[in-house]
């Protein structure tokens, strides 16, 4: 028996915020990653969006953790400064609510 698990869906963020979406993306065989960032109005309308490969093999939480903070730039640089940030990756988004850097290379980059 195979258990499907809903699919989650966008959510607005409240009345004169903006969201950032991040995401990170892998394909291990050609040793590169990529990231991507969607911000969106409280209608759902995308404001801004962005997408960039590396060329380099880091760690899933790195490439979230790049994601994050190039959405957040992007969304200052576009001057929607009153943002949310949302991402599914559960360790980074802890570092980040706790305010310390973690002693890993993804403190490097929340610093």
């Amino acid at each position: 028996m195979v258990a499907s698990k809903p699919v989650p869906r966008w959510s607005p963020p409240s009345v004169g915020l903006f969201k950032i979406n991040s995401a990170a993306a892998f394909r291990v065989s050609d040793k590169v990653s990529g990231i991507g960032v969607v911000i969106r109005d409280r209608n759902g309308r995308v404001r801004v969006s962005f997408c960039y490969n590396l060329a380099a093999n880091l760690q899933p939480q790195v490439v979230e953790a790049l994601a994050i903070l190039k959405g957040i730039r992007l969304a200052s640089s576009m001057g929607l400064v009153l943002a949310i940030v949302e991402s599914d990756v559960l360790t980074v988004v802890n570092a980040i609510q706790s305010q310390v850097a973690p002693c890993t290379d993804v403190g490097v980059y929340y610093s």
